[in-house]
């Protein structure tokens, strides 16, 4: 029963509040031009319950998912007065943003949300803010057939000198069959070859079959197996396997190279280099049997409490370099470069929304900013019926200094809603077949 009102509560403070601030926007631009505001509704659907104040009705409606902004004299098919404060009696330049006032609330809602995310302080894996070094390489991977070896150090990905972890998984994703060039460097050696990621699962997005390097530092040694004969500790760093380098995210398929032969282990304490000599055993993780020496290697997380102004300015960064990966993922839709499976609707948000509830205040938070900012890119998008689609009609009739028929307008509402049908569908299919896995 907890599970499900976190689940509830979560979808409704997600995707319900962000709609609401979304609509928030207009009507804030509508009030400053001075049209009327016919209807402020919280949530859709019949009206519960609500109020008037001077020409606007207040209302609870029955769905708490969002909510609407009616003006005054906004539908173009209805009978208008022309007064000053009906919508169409405004000048273009005032409806335009109007139209994009919902948008901009979103972006201005996601920065305020991750200023106070990165002033508290946000979990984040260490591995992302480091050099791109290689931490492992699947059998068969593609990176495994572009000759990539742990240790490898990727310098340039495509026209990204020195990416980060970051940028290098949403590349990957976004590019399933499509080759990347790819520059590493190898001791003293840089080497340019290519990689070719394939599609997995169910979304068919990118996997290039690589892992990034992070220390193996022990957070654990269970009693009585190899690594406590061993004398390891908590706080260990294994650095090497019979002198070779090891990373914690290949140190499993090290170890079932090595089998039940002893083998001489380098670990890094209080800054020097220790070796010993351990034998691993056959142990069962996850369910099934495998050469382990008992110790267990959690992810390492950096936790930054900025202050206020620094996290302001991270926040910035953290909105614009999203912004950036939210459009990539639009264009790369259009150039089928990224599968329409990739694609999640409210079930999946809904979903994602009760994971965050579950885990804390914070991941909640984070979810919510992405969630706006989502709101505003797909929004501004020129696409009929979203404010993007407004806003390019307006332009248009802008430079042609006249307004488009009323037929025109129709078709053009028309086109855009069988669209977003059509999106709809796909989207709450991607859902359903999320949900059966």
């Amino acid at each position: 029963m907890g599970n499900v009102l976190s689940y509830v509560a979560g979808v409704f403070l997600v995707l319900g509040l962000m709609i609401l601030v979304h609509e928030l926007g207009h009507f804030l631009a509508a009030r400053i031009f001075g049209v009327r505001v016919d209807v402020f509704s919280f949530g859709i659907g019949p009206r519960l319950f609500g109020y008037r104040r001077g020409p606007t009705d207040y209302r609870v409606s029955l769905l708490p998912l969002g909510g609407y902004v009616r003006l005054a004299g906004s539908d173009p098919s209805e009978e208008r007065s022309g007064a000053p404060e009906e919508y169409l009696s405004r000048p273009r330049w005032r409806r335009a943003i109007i139209a994009s006032a919902g948008p901009v609330m979103n972006v201005m809602a996601a920065i305020v949300l991750m200023t106070g995310v990165f002033h508290a302080g946000f979990p984040r894996p260490a591995f992302l803010d480091q050099p791109a070094r290689i931490g492992a390489v699947d059998k068969d991977s593609p990176a495994a057939k572009a000759a990539i070896q742990p240790g490898d150090l990727i310098v340039r990905l495509e026209n990204w000198q020195n990416p980060r972890w970051e940028k290098i998984n949403f590349e990957v994703l976004s590019s399933a069959w499509r080759p990347l060039s790819i520059t590493i460097r190898r001791g003293e050696q840089e080497l340019q070859t290519s990689i070719q990621p394939v599609a997995q699962g169910r979304e068919q997005t990118g996997y290039a079959g690589w892992l990034p390097s992070e220390p193996a530092i022990i957070g654990s040694v269970e009693p009585g197996k190899p690594a406590d004969r061993a004398g390891l500790r908590p706080g260990d760093e294994i650095i090497a396997l019979d002198g070779d380098r090891v990373w914690s995210r290949d140190l499993l398929s090290r170890l079932q190279q090595i089998g039940d032969r002893e083998t001489t282990l380098t670990v890094l304490r209080a800054g020097q280099n220790l070796d010993s000599r351990v034998r691993p055993a056959f142990m069962e993780r996850g369910g099934q049997k495998v050469w382990a020496i008992g110790v267990s290697l959690p992810q390492p997380i950096t936790l930054r409490s900025l202050p206020l102004h620094l996290a302001f300015v991270e926040s910035l960064d953290w909105n614009y370099r999203n912004c950036g990966m939210i459009f990539d993922v639009v264009i790369r839709l259009f150039e089928r470069r990224l599968s329409l499976r990739a694609l999640g609707g409210p079930i999946d948000i809904t979903r994602q929304s009760g994971e965050a509830a579950q885990r804390g205040l914070l991941d909640l938070v984070y979810f919510m900013a992405l969630i706006s900012l989502n709101l505003a890119v797909l929004n501004i998008l020129p696409i009929p019926i979203l404010d993007g689609g407004h806003i390019l009609v307006l332009a248009v009739e802008g430079t042609i200094r006249r307004d488009l028929s009323l037929r025109l307008k129709e078709r053009i509402v028309q086109l855009g809603l069988v669209f977003l049908i059509l999106i709809f569908g796909i989207v709450m299919y991607n859902d359903i077949l999320k949900l059966t896995r």
